[in-house]
């Protein structure tokens, strides 16, 4: 991927036949704060919510020749099927982030034949590293290291049943057939691609889903559990 694509949706801008430059580069989320202010204390205390706000990322399109027909087909795809979906950008090849179009303006050259269209994404704060995408299959208990600041909630597939430790937590598979998909984002059990509910198969000590915390974690695999894939998510801001 060039430094100046963009592939939104799996698809690639340039296939529109345009450029994508980004103006803007290296906007952060801000956390979320509650500040609180204590009679006969001196100073405010801060409690940090866990979360993060979403940003506002722009990117300018130029389309050098036969505007009204490049513009067209790039707005009817950006806002055919509106919500968040995969935003790669080429300047930042190593992560993706979760995106939603908000805006498209287009502005047209004197020529009435080329232009540009300035796209305004909103994005959640989340930019997700690849190589946390790459699967890591543990048949013996182990150990997988978070490379970044934050906690990461993983996607992990389980065959068997039994205790699984996940850092400082644990979960535990009740019963299962052939595998047990758990999404530790959105705490679900399933099978099947979500086809199948597998939340009552499931037991997490302390109803808290474990985390994989910056640093070294310790995957266990409990007797009767005889493998576990792992899709780490690691990701920063």
């Amino acid at each position: 991927m060039n430094s100046n694509e963009l592939v939104y949706g799996g698809k690639a801008m340039s296939d529109f036949g345009i450029m994508i430059f980004s103006p803007q580069g290296w906007n952060k989320p801000q956390p979320s704060i509650d500040k609180v202010s204590i009679p006969g204390r001196n100073g405010d205390i801060y409690y940090f919510n866990g979360n993060y706000s979403n940003i506002s990322l722009e990117y300018i399109a130029i389309i050098q020749n036969d505007f009204a027909t490049k513009y067209e087909a790039l707005a009817s795809y950006l806002y055919a099927d509106p919500g968040y979906k995969r935003l790669e950008d080429g300047d930042r090849p190593e992560v993706f982030r979760m995106a939603a179009v908000t805006n498209i303006s287009p502005q047209i050259g004197k020529d009435n034949n080329s232009g540009s269209v300035r796209i305004t994404f909103d994005c959640k704060p989340q930019q997700w590293l690849k190589s946390g995408e790459i699967p890591v299959t543990l048949t013996v208990s182990g150990t997988v290291y978070n490379p970044t600041r934050f906690d990461a909630r993983p996607l992990m597939r389980v065959y068997g049943t039994g205790e699984l430790g996940v850092g400082d937590g644990t979960v535990s598979i009740l019963q299962v057939d052939e595998y047990t998909d758990i999404d530790f984002e959105e705490q679900e059990a399933y099978k099947d691609d979500y086809s199948v509910n597998c939340n009552e198969n499931i037991y997490v000590a302390g109803h808290d889903f474990p985390v994989l915390h910056p640093g070294p974690n310790t995957i266990t695999l409990g007797q009767g559990i005889t493998q576990v894939d792992l899709k780490s998510r690691w990701w920063k801001i």
